[in-house]
C-alpha cells in the first residue's frame, strides 16, 4: 500500500482524462447558461462549478507534490496498480471495454437529433429526452471526478498519515466517502427511502474499493455513467439500460481483474 493512491507522474491517460474533464466542464456551464427548463439549469451550474472544483484541485495537487507537501491527493490514471503496472494489452483491454460502454450508450440515445447539439449558436434551448440523458451522463462524471477522484484519495492519504497506518486510511475511505457522497445526493435529489440511501452508499463503496485496486477513475465513470443513463430511460422511455450496462461493466471488469492476476 501506498502513501498516496495518486502520484504527480503525468501520463497520456491522466492528460487525457483532465482533457474530457474540461470537456465536461465546459458543457455543463453552456447549459447552465442556454438551457430553458430551470431544473436541468439550476443544476448543471453546481455541477460545472464542482467540476471546475476538481479540475482546481488536481492541479494544486500536482504543483504541491512538486514541493513535496502532501495535504491533498488525486487519482484518475496511474501505471501502477494493487496489482503491479498495467501492461500494454490490459491497457487496451480497459480502453476497449469503456469505449464498448460509450459507444452502445451514445448510439441509444442518438445523440445527433438533440437541440443541445444541434443548437448553431448561445440561445435558449430544450433539451429533450435525448438532452436530458446527455446532463445526467455529465453529471455522473463530475460527481465521479469529485468523490472518486479527488475527495477519496485525499481522505486516504489524510488518515494514512495520520495513523501510520495504511489500513486505517482505507478504511476511513471506505466511511467517510460514501457517507459524505450520500448525504450529497440526499441534499440535491432529496430523501426518498432509507434502501434508496443505502444502494447509493454501497455505489459509491464500490467505486472507492475500484479506485484503491485500480489506480484510475474509468471504473467509476463507466458504471456511474450507466446507472444513470438507466435510470432516466425508465423515467422517459419506461426501458432500463442498467440491464444492458452494469451487466456488462461487471462482466469485463471481472475479466480484467482475471487477466492481470494471471499476468502478475
Amino acid at each position: 500500500m501506498y502513501q498516496n493512491i495518486g502520484t504527480d507522474q503525468l501520463s497520456v491517460g491522466k492528460v487525457l482524462a483532465i482533457s474530457f474533464i474540461l470537456f465536461v466542464v465546459v458543457a455543463l456551464a453552456w447549459i447552465s447558461i442556454n438551457v430553458e427548463e430551470a431544473e436541468y439549469r439550476d443544476i448543471a451550474f453546481w455541477y460545472w462549478v464542482m467540476g471546475l472544483t476538481g479540475l482546481v484541485w488536481i492541479l494544486l495537487d500536482l504543483v504541491l507534490k512538486k514541493f513535496d507537501v502532501e495535504i491533498i491527493d488525486t487519482c484518475l490514471y496511474e501505471e501502477e496498480t494493487f496489482f503491479g503496472r498495467l501492461s500494454s494489452h490490459t491497457k487496451l483491454l480497459m480502453f476497449i471495454g469503456l469505449m464498448i460502454v460509450f459507444f452502445i450508450l451514445f448510439s441509444f440515445i442518438n445523440i445527433r437529433q438533440s437541440a443541445l447539439v444541434n443548437a448553431p449558436k448561445f440561445q435558449a434551448v430544450e433539451l429533450g429526452n435525448n438532452g436530458r440523458i446527455l446532463a445526467t451522463i455529465l453529471f455522473a462524471i463530475v460527481e465521479g471526478l469529485f468523490f472518486i477522484g479527488c475527495l477519496a484519495p485525499t481522505v486516504y492519504g489524510g488518515f494514512r498519515r495520520l495513523s501510520g497506518s495504511p489500513h486505517f486510511g482505507l478504511l476511513a475511505m471506505l466511511v467517510i466517502t460514501p457517507s459524505l457522497f450520500t448525504l450529497f445526493h440526499i441534499a440535491v435529489y432529496g430523501f426518498t427511502d432509507m434502501l434508496a440511501s443505502s444502494i447509493v452508499f454501497i455505489f459509491n463503496l464500490t467505486s472507492c474499493v475500484m479506485l484503491f485496486l485500480l489506480r484510475n477513475i474509468f471504473w467509476e465513470w463507466t458504471t456511474h455513467t450507466a446507472n444513470n443513463a438507466g435510470l432516466m430511460f425508465v423515467k422517459l422511455y419506461r426501458f432500463s439500460l442498467e440491464i444492458l450496462f452494469i451487466p456488462l461493466v461487471v462482466v469485463l471488469f471481472l475479466i480484467m481483474i482475471v487477466y492481470m492476476v494471471m499476468k502478475r
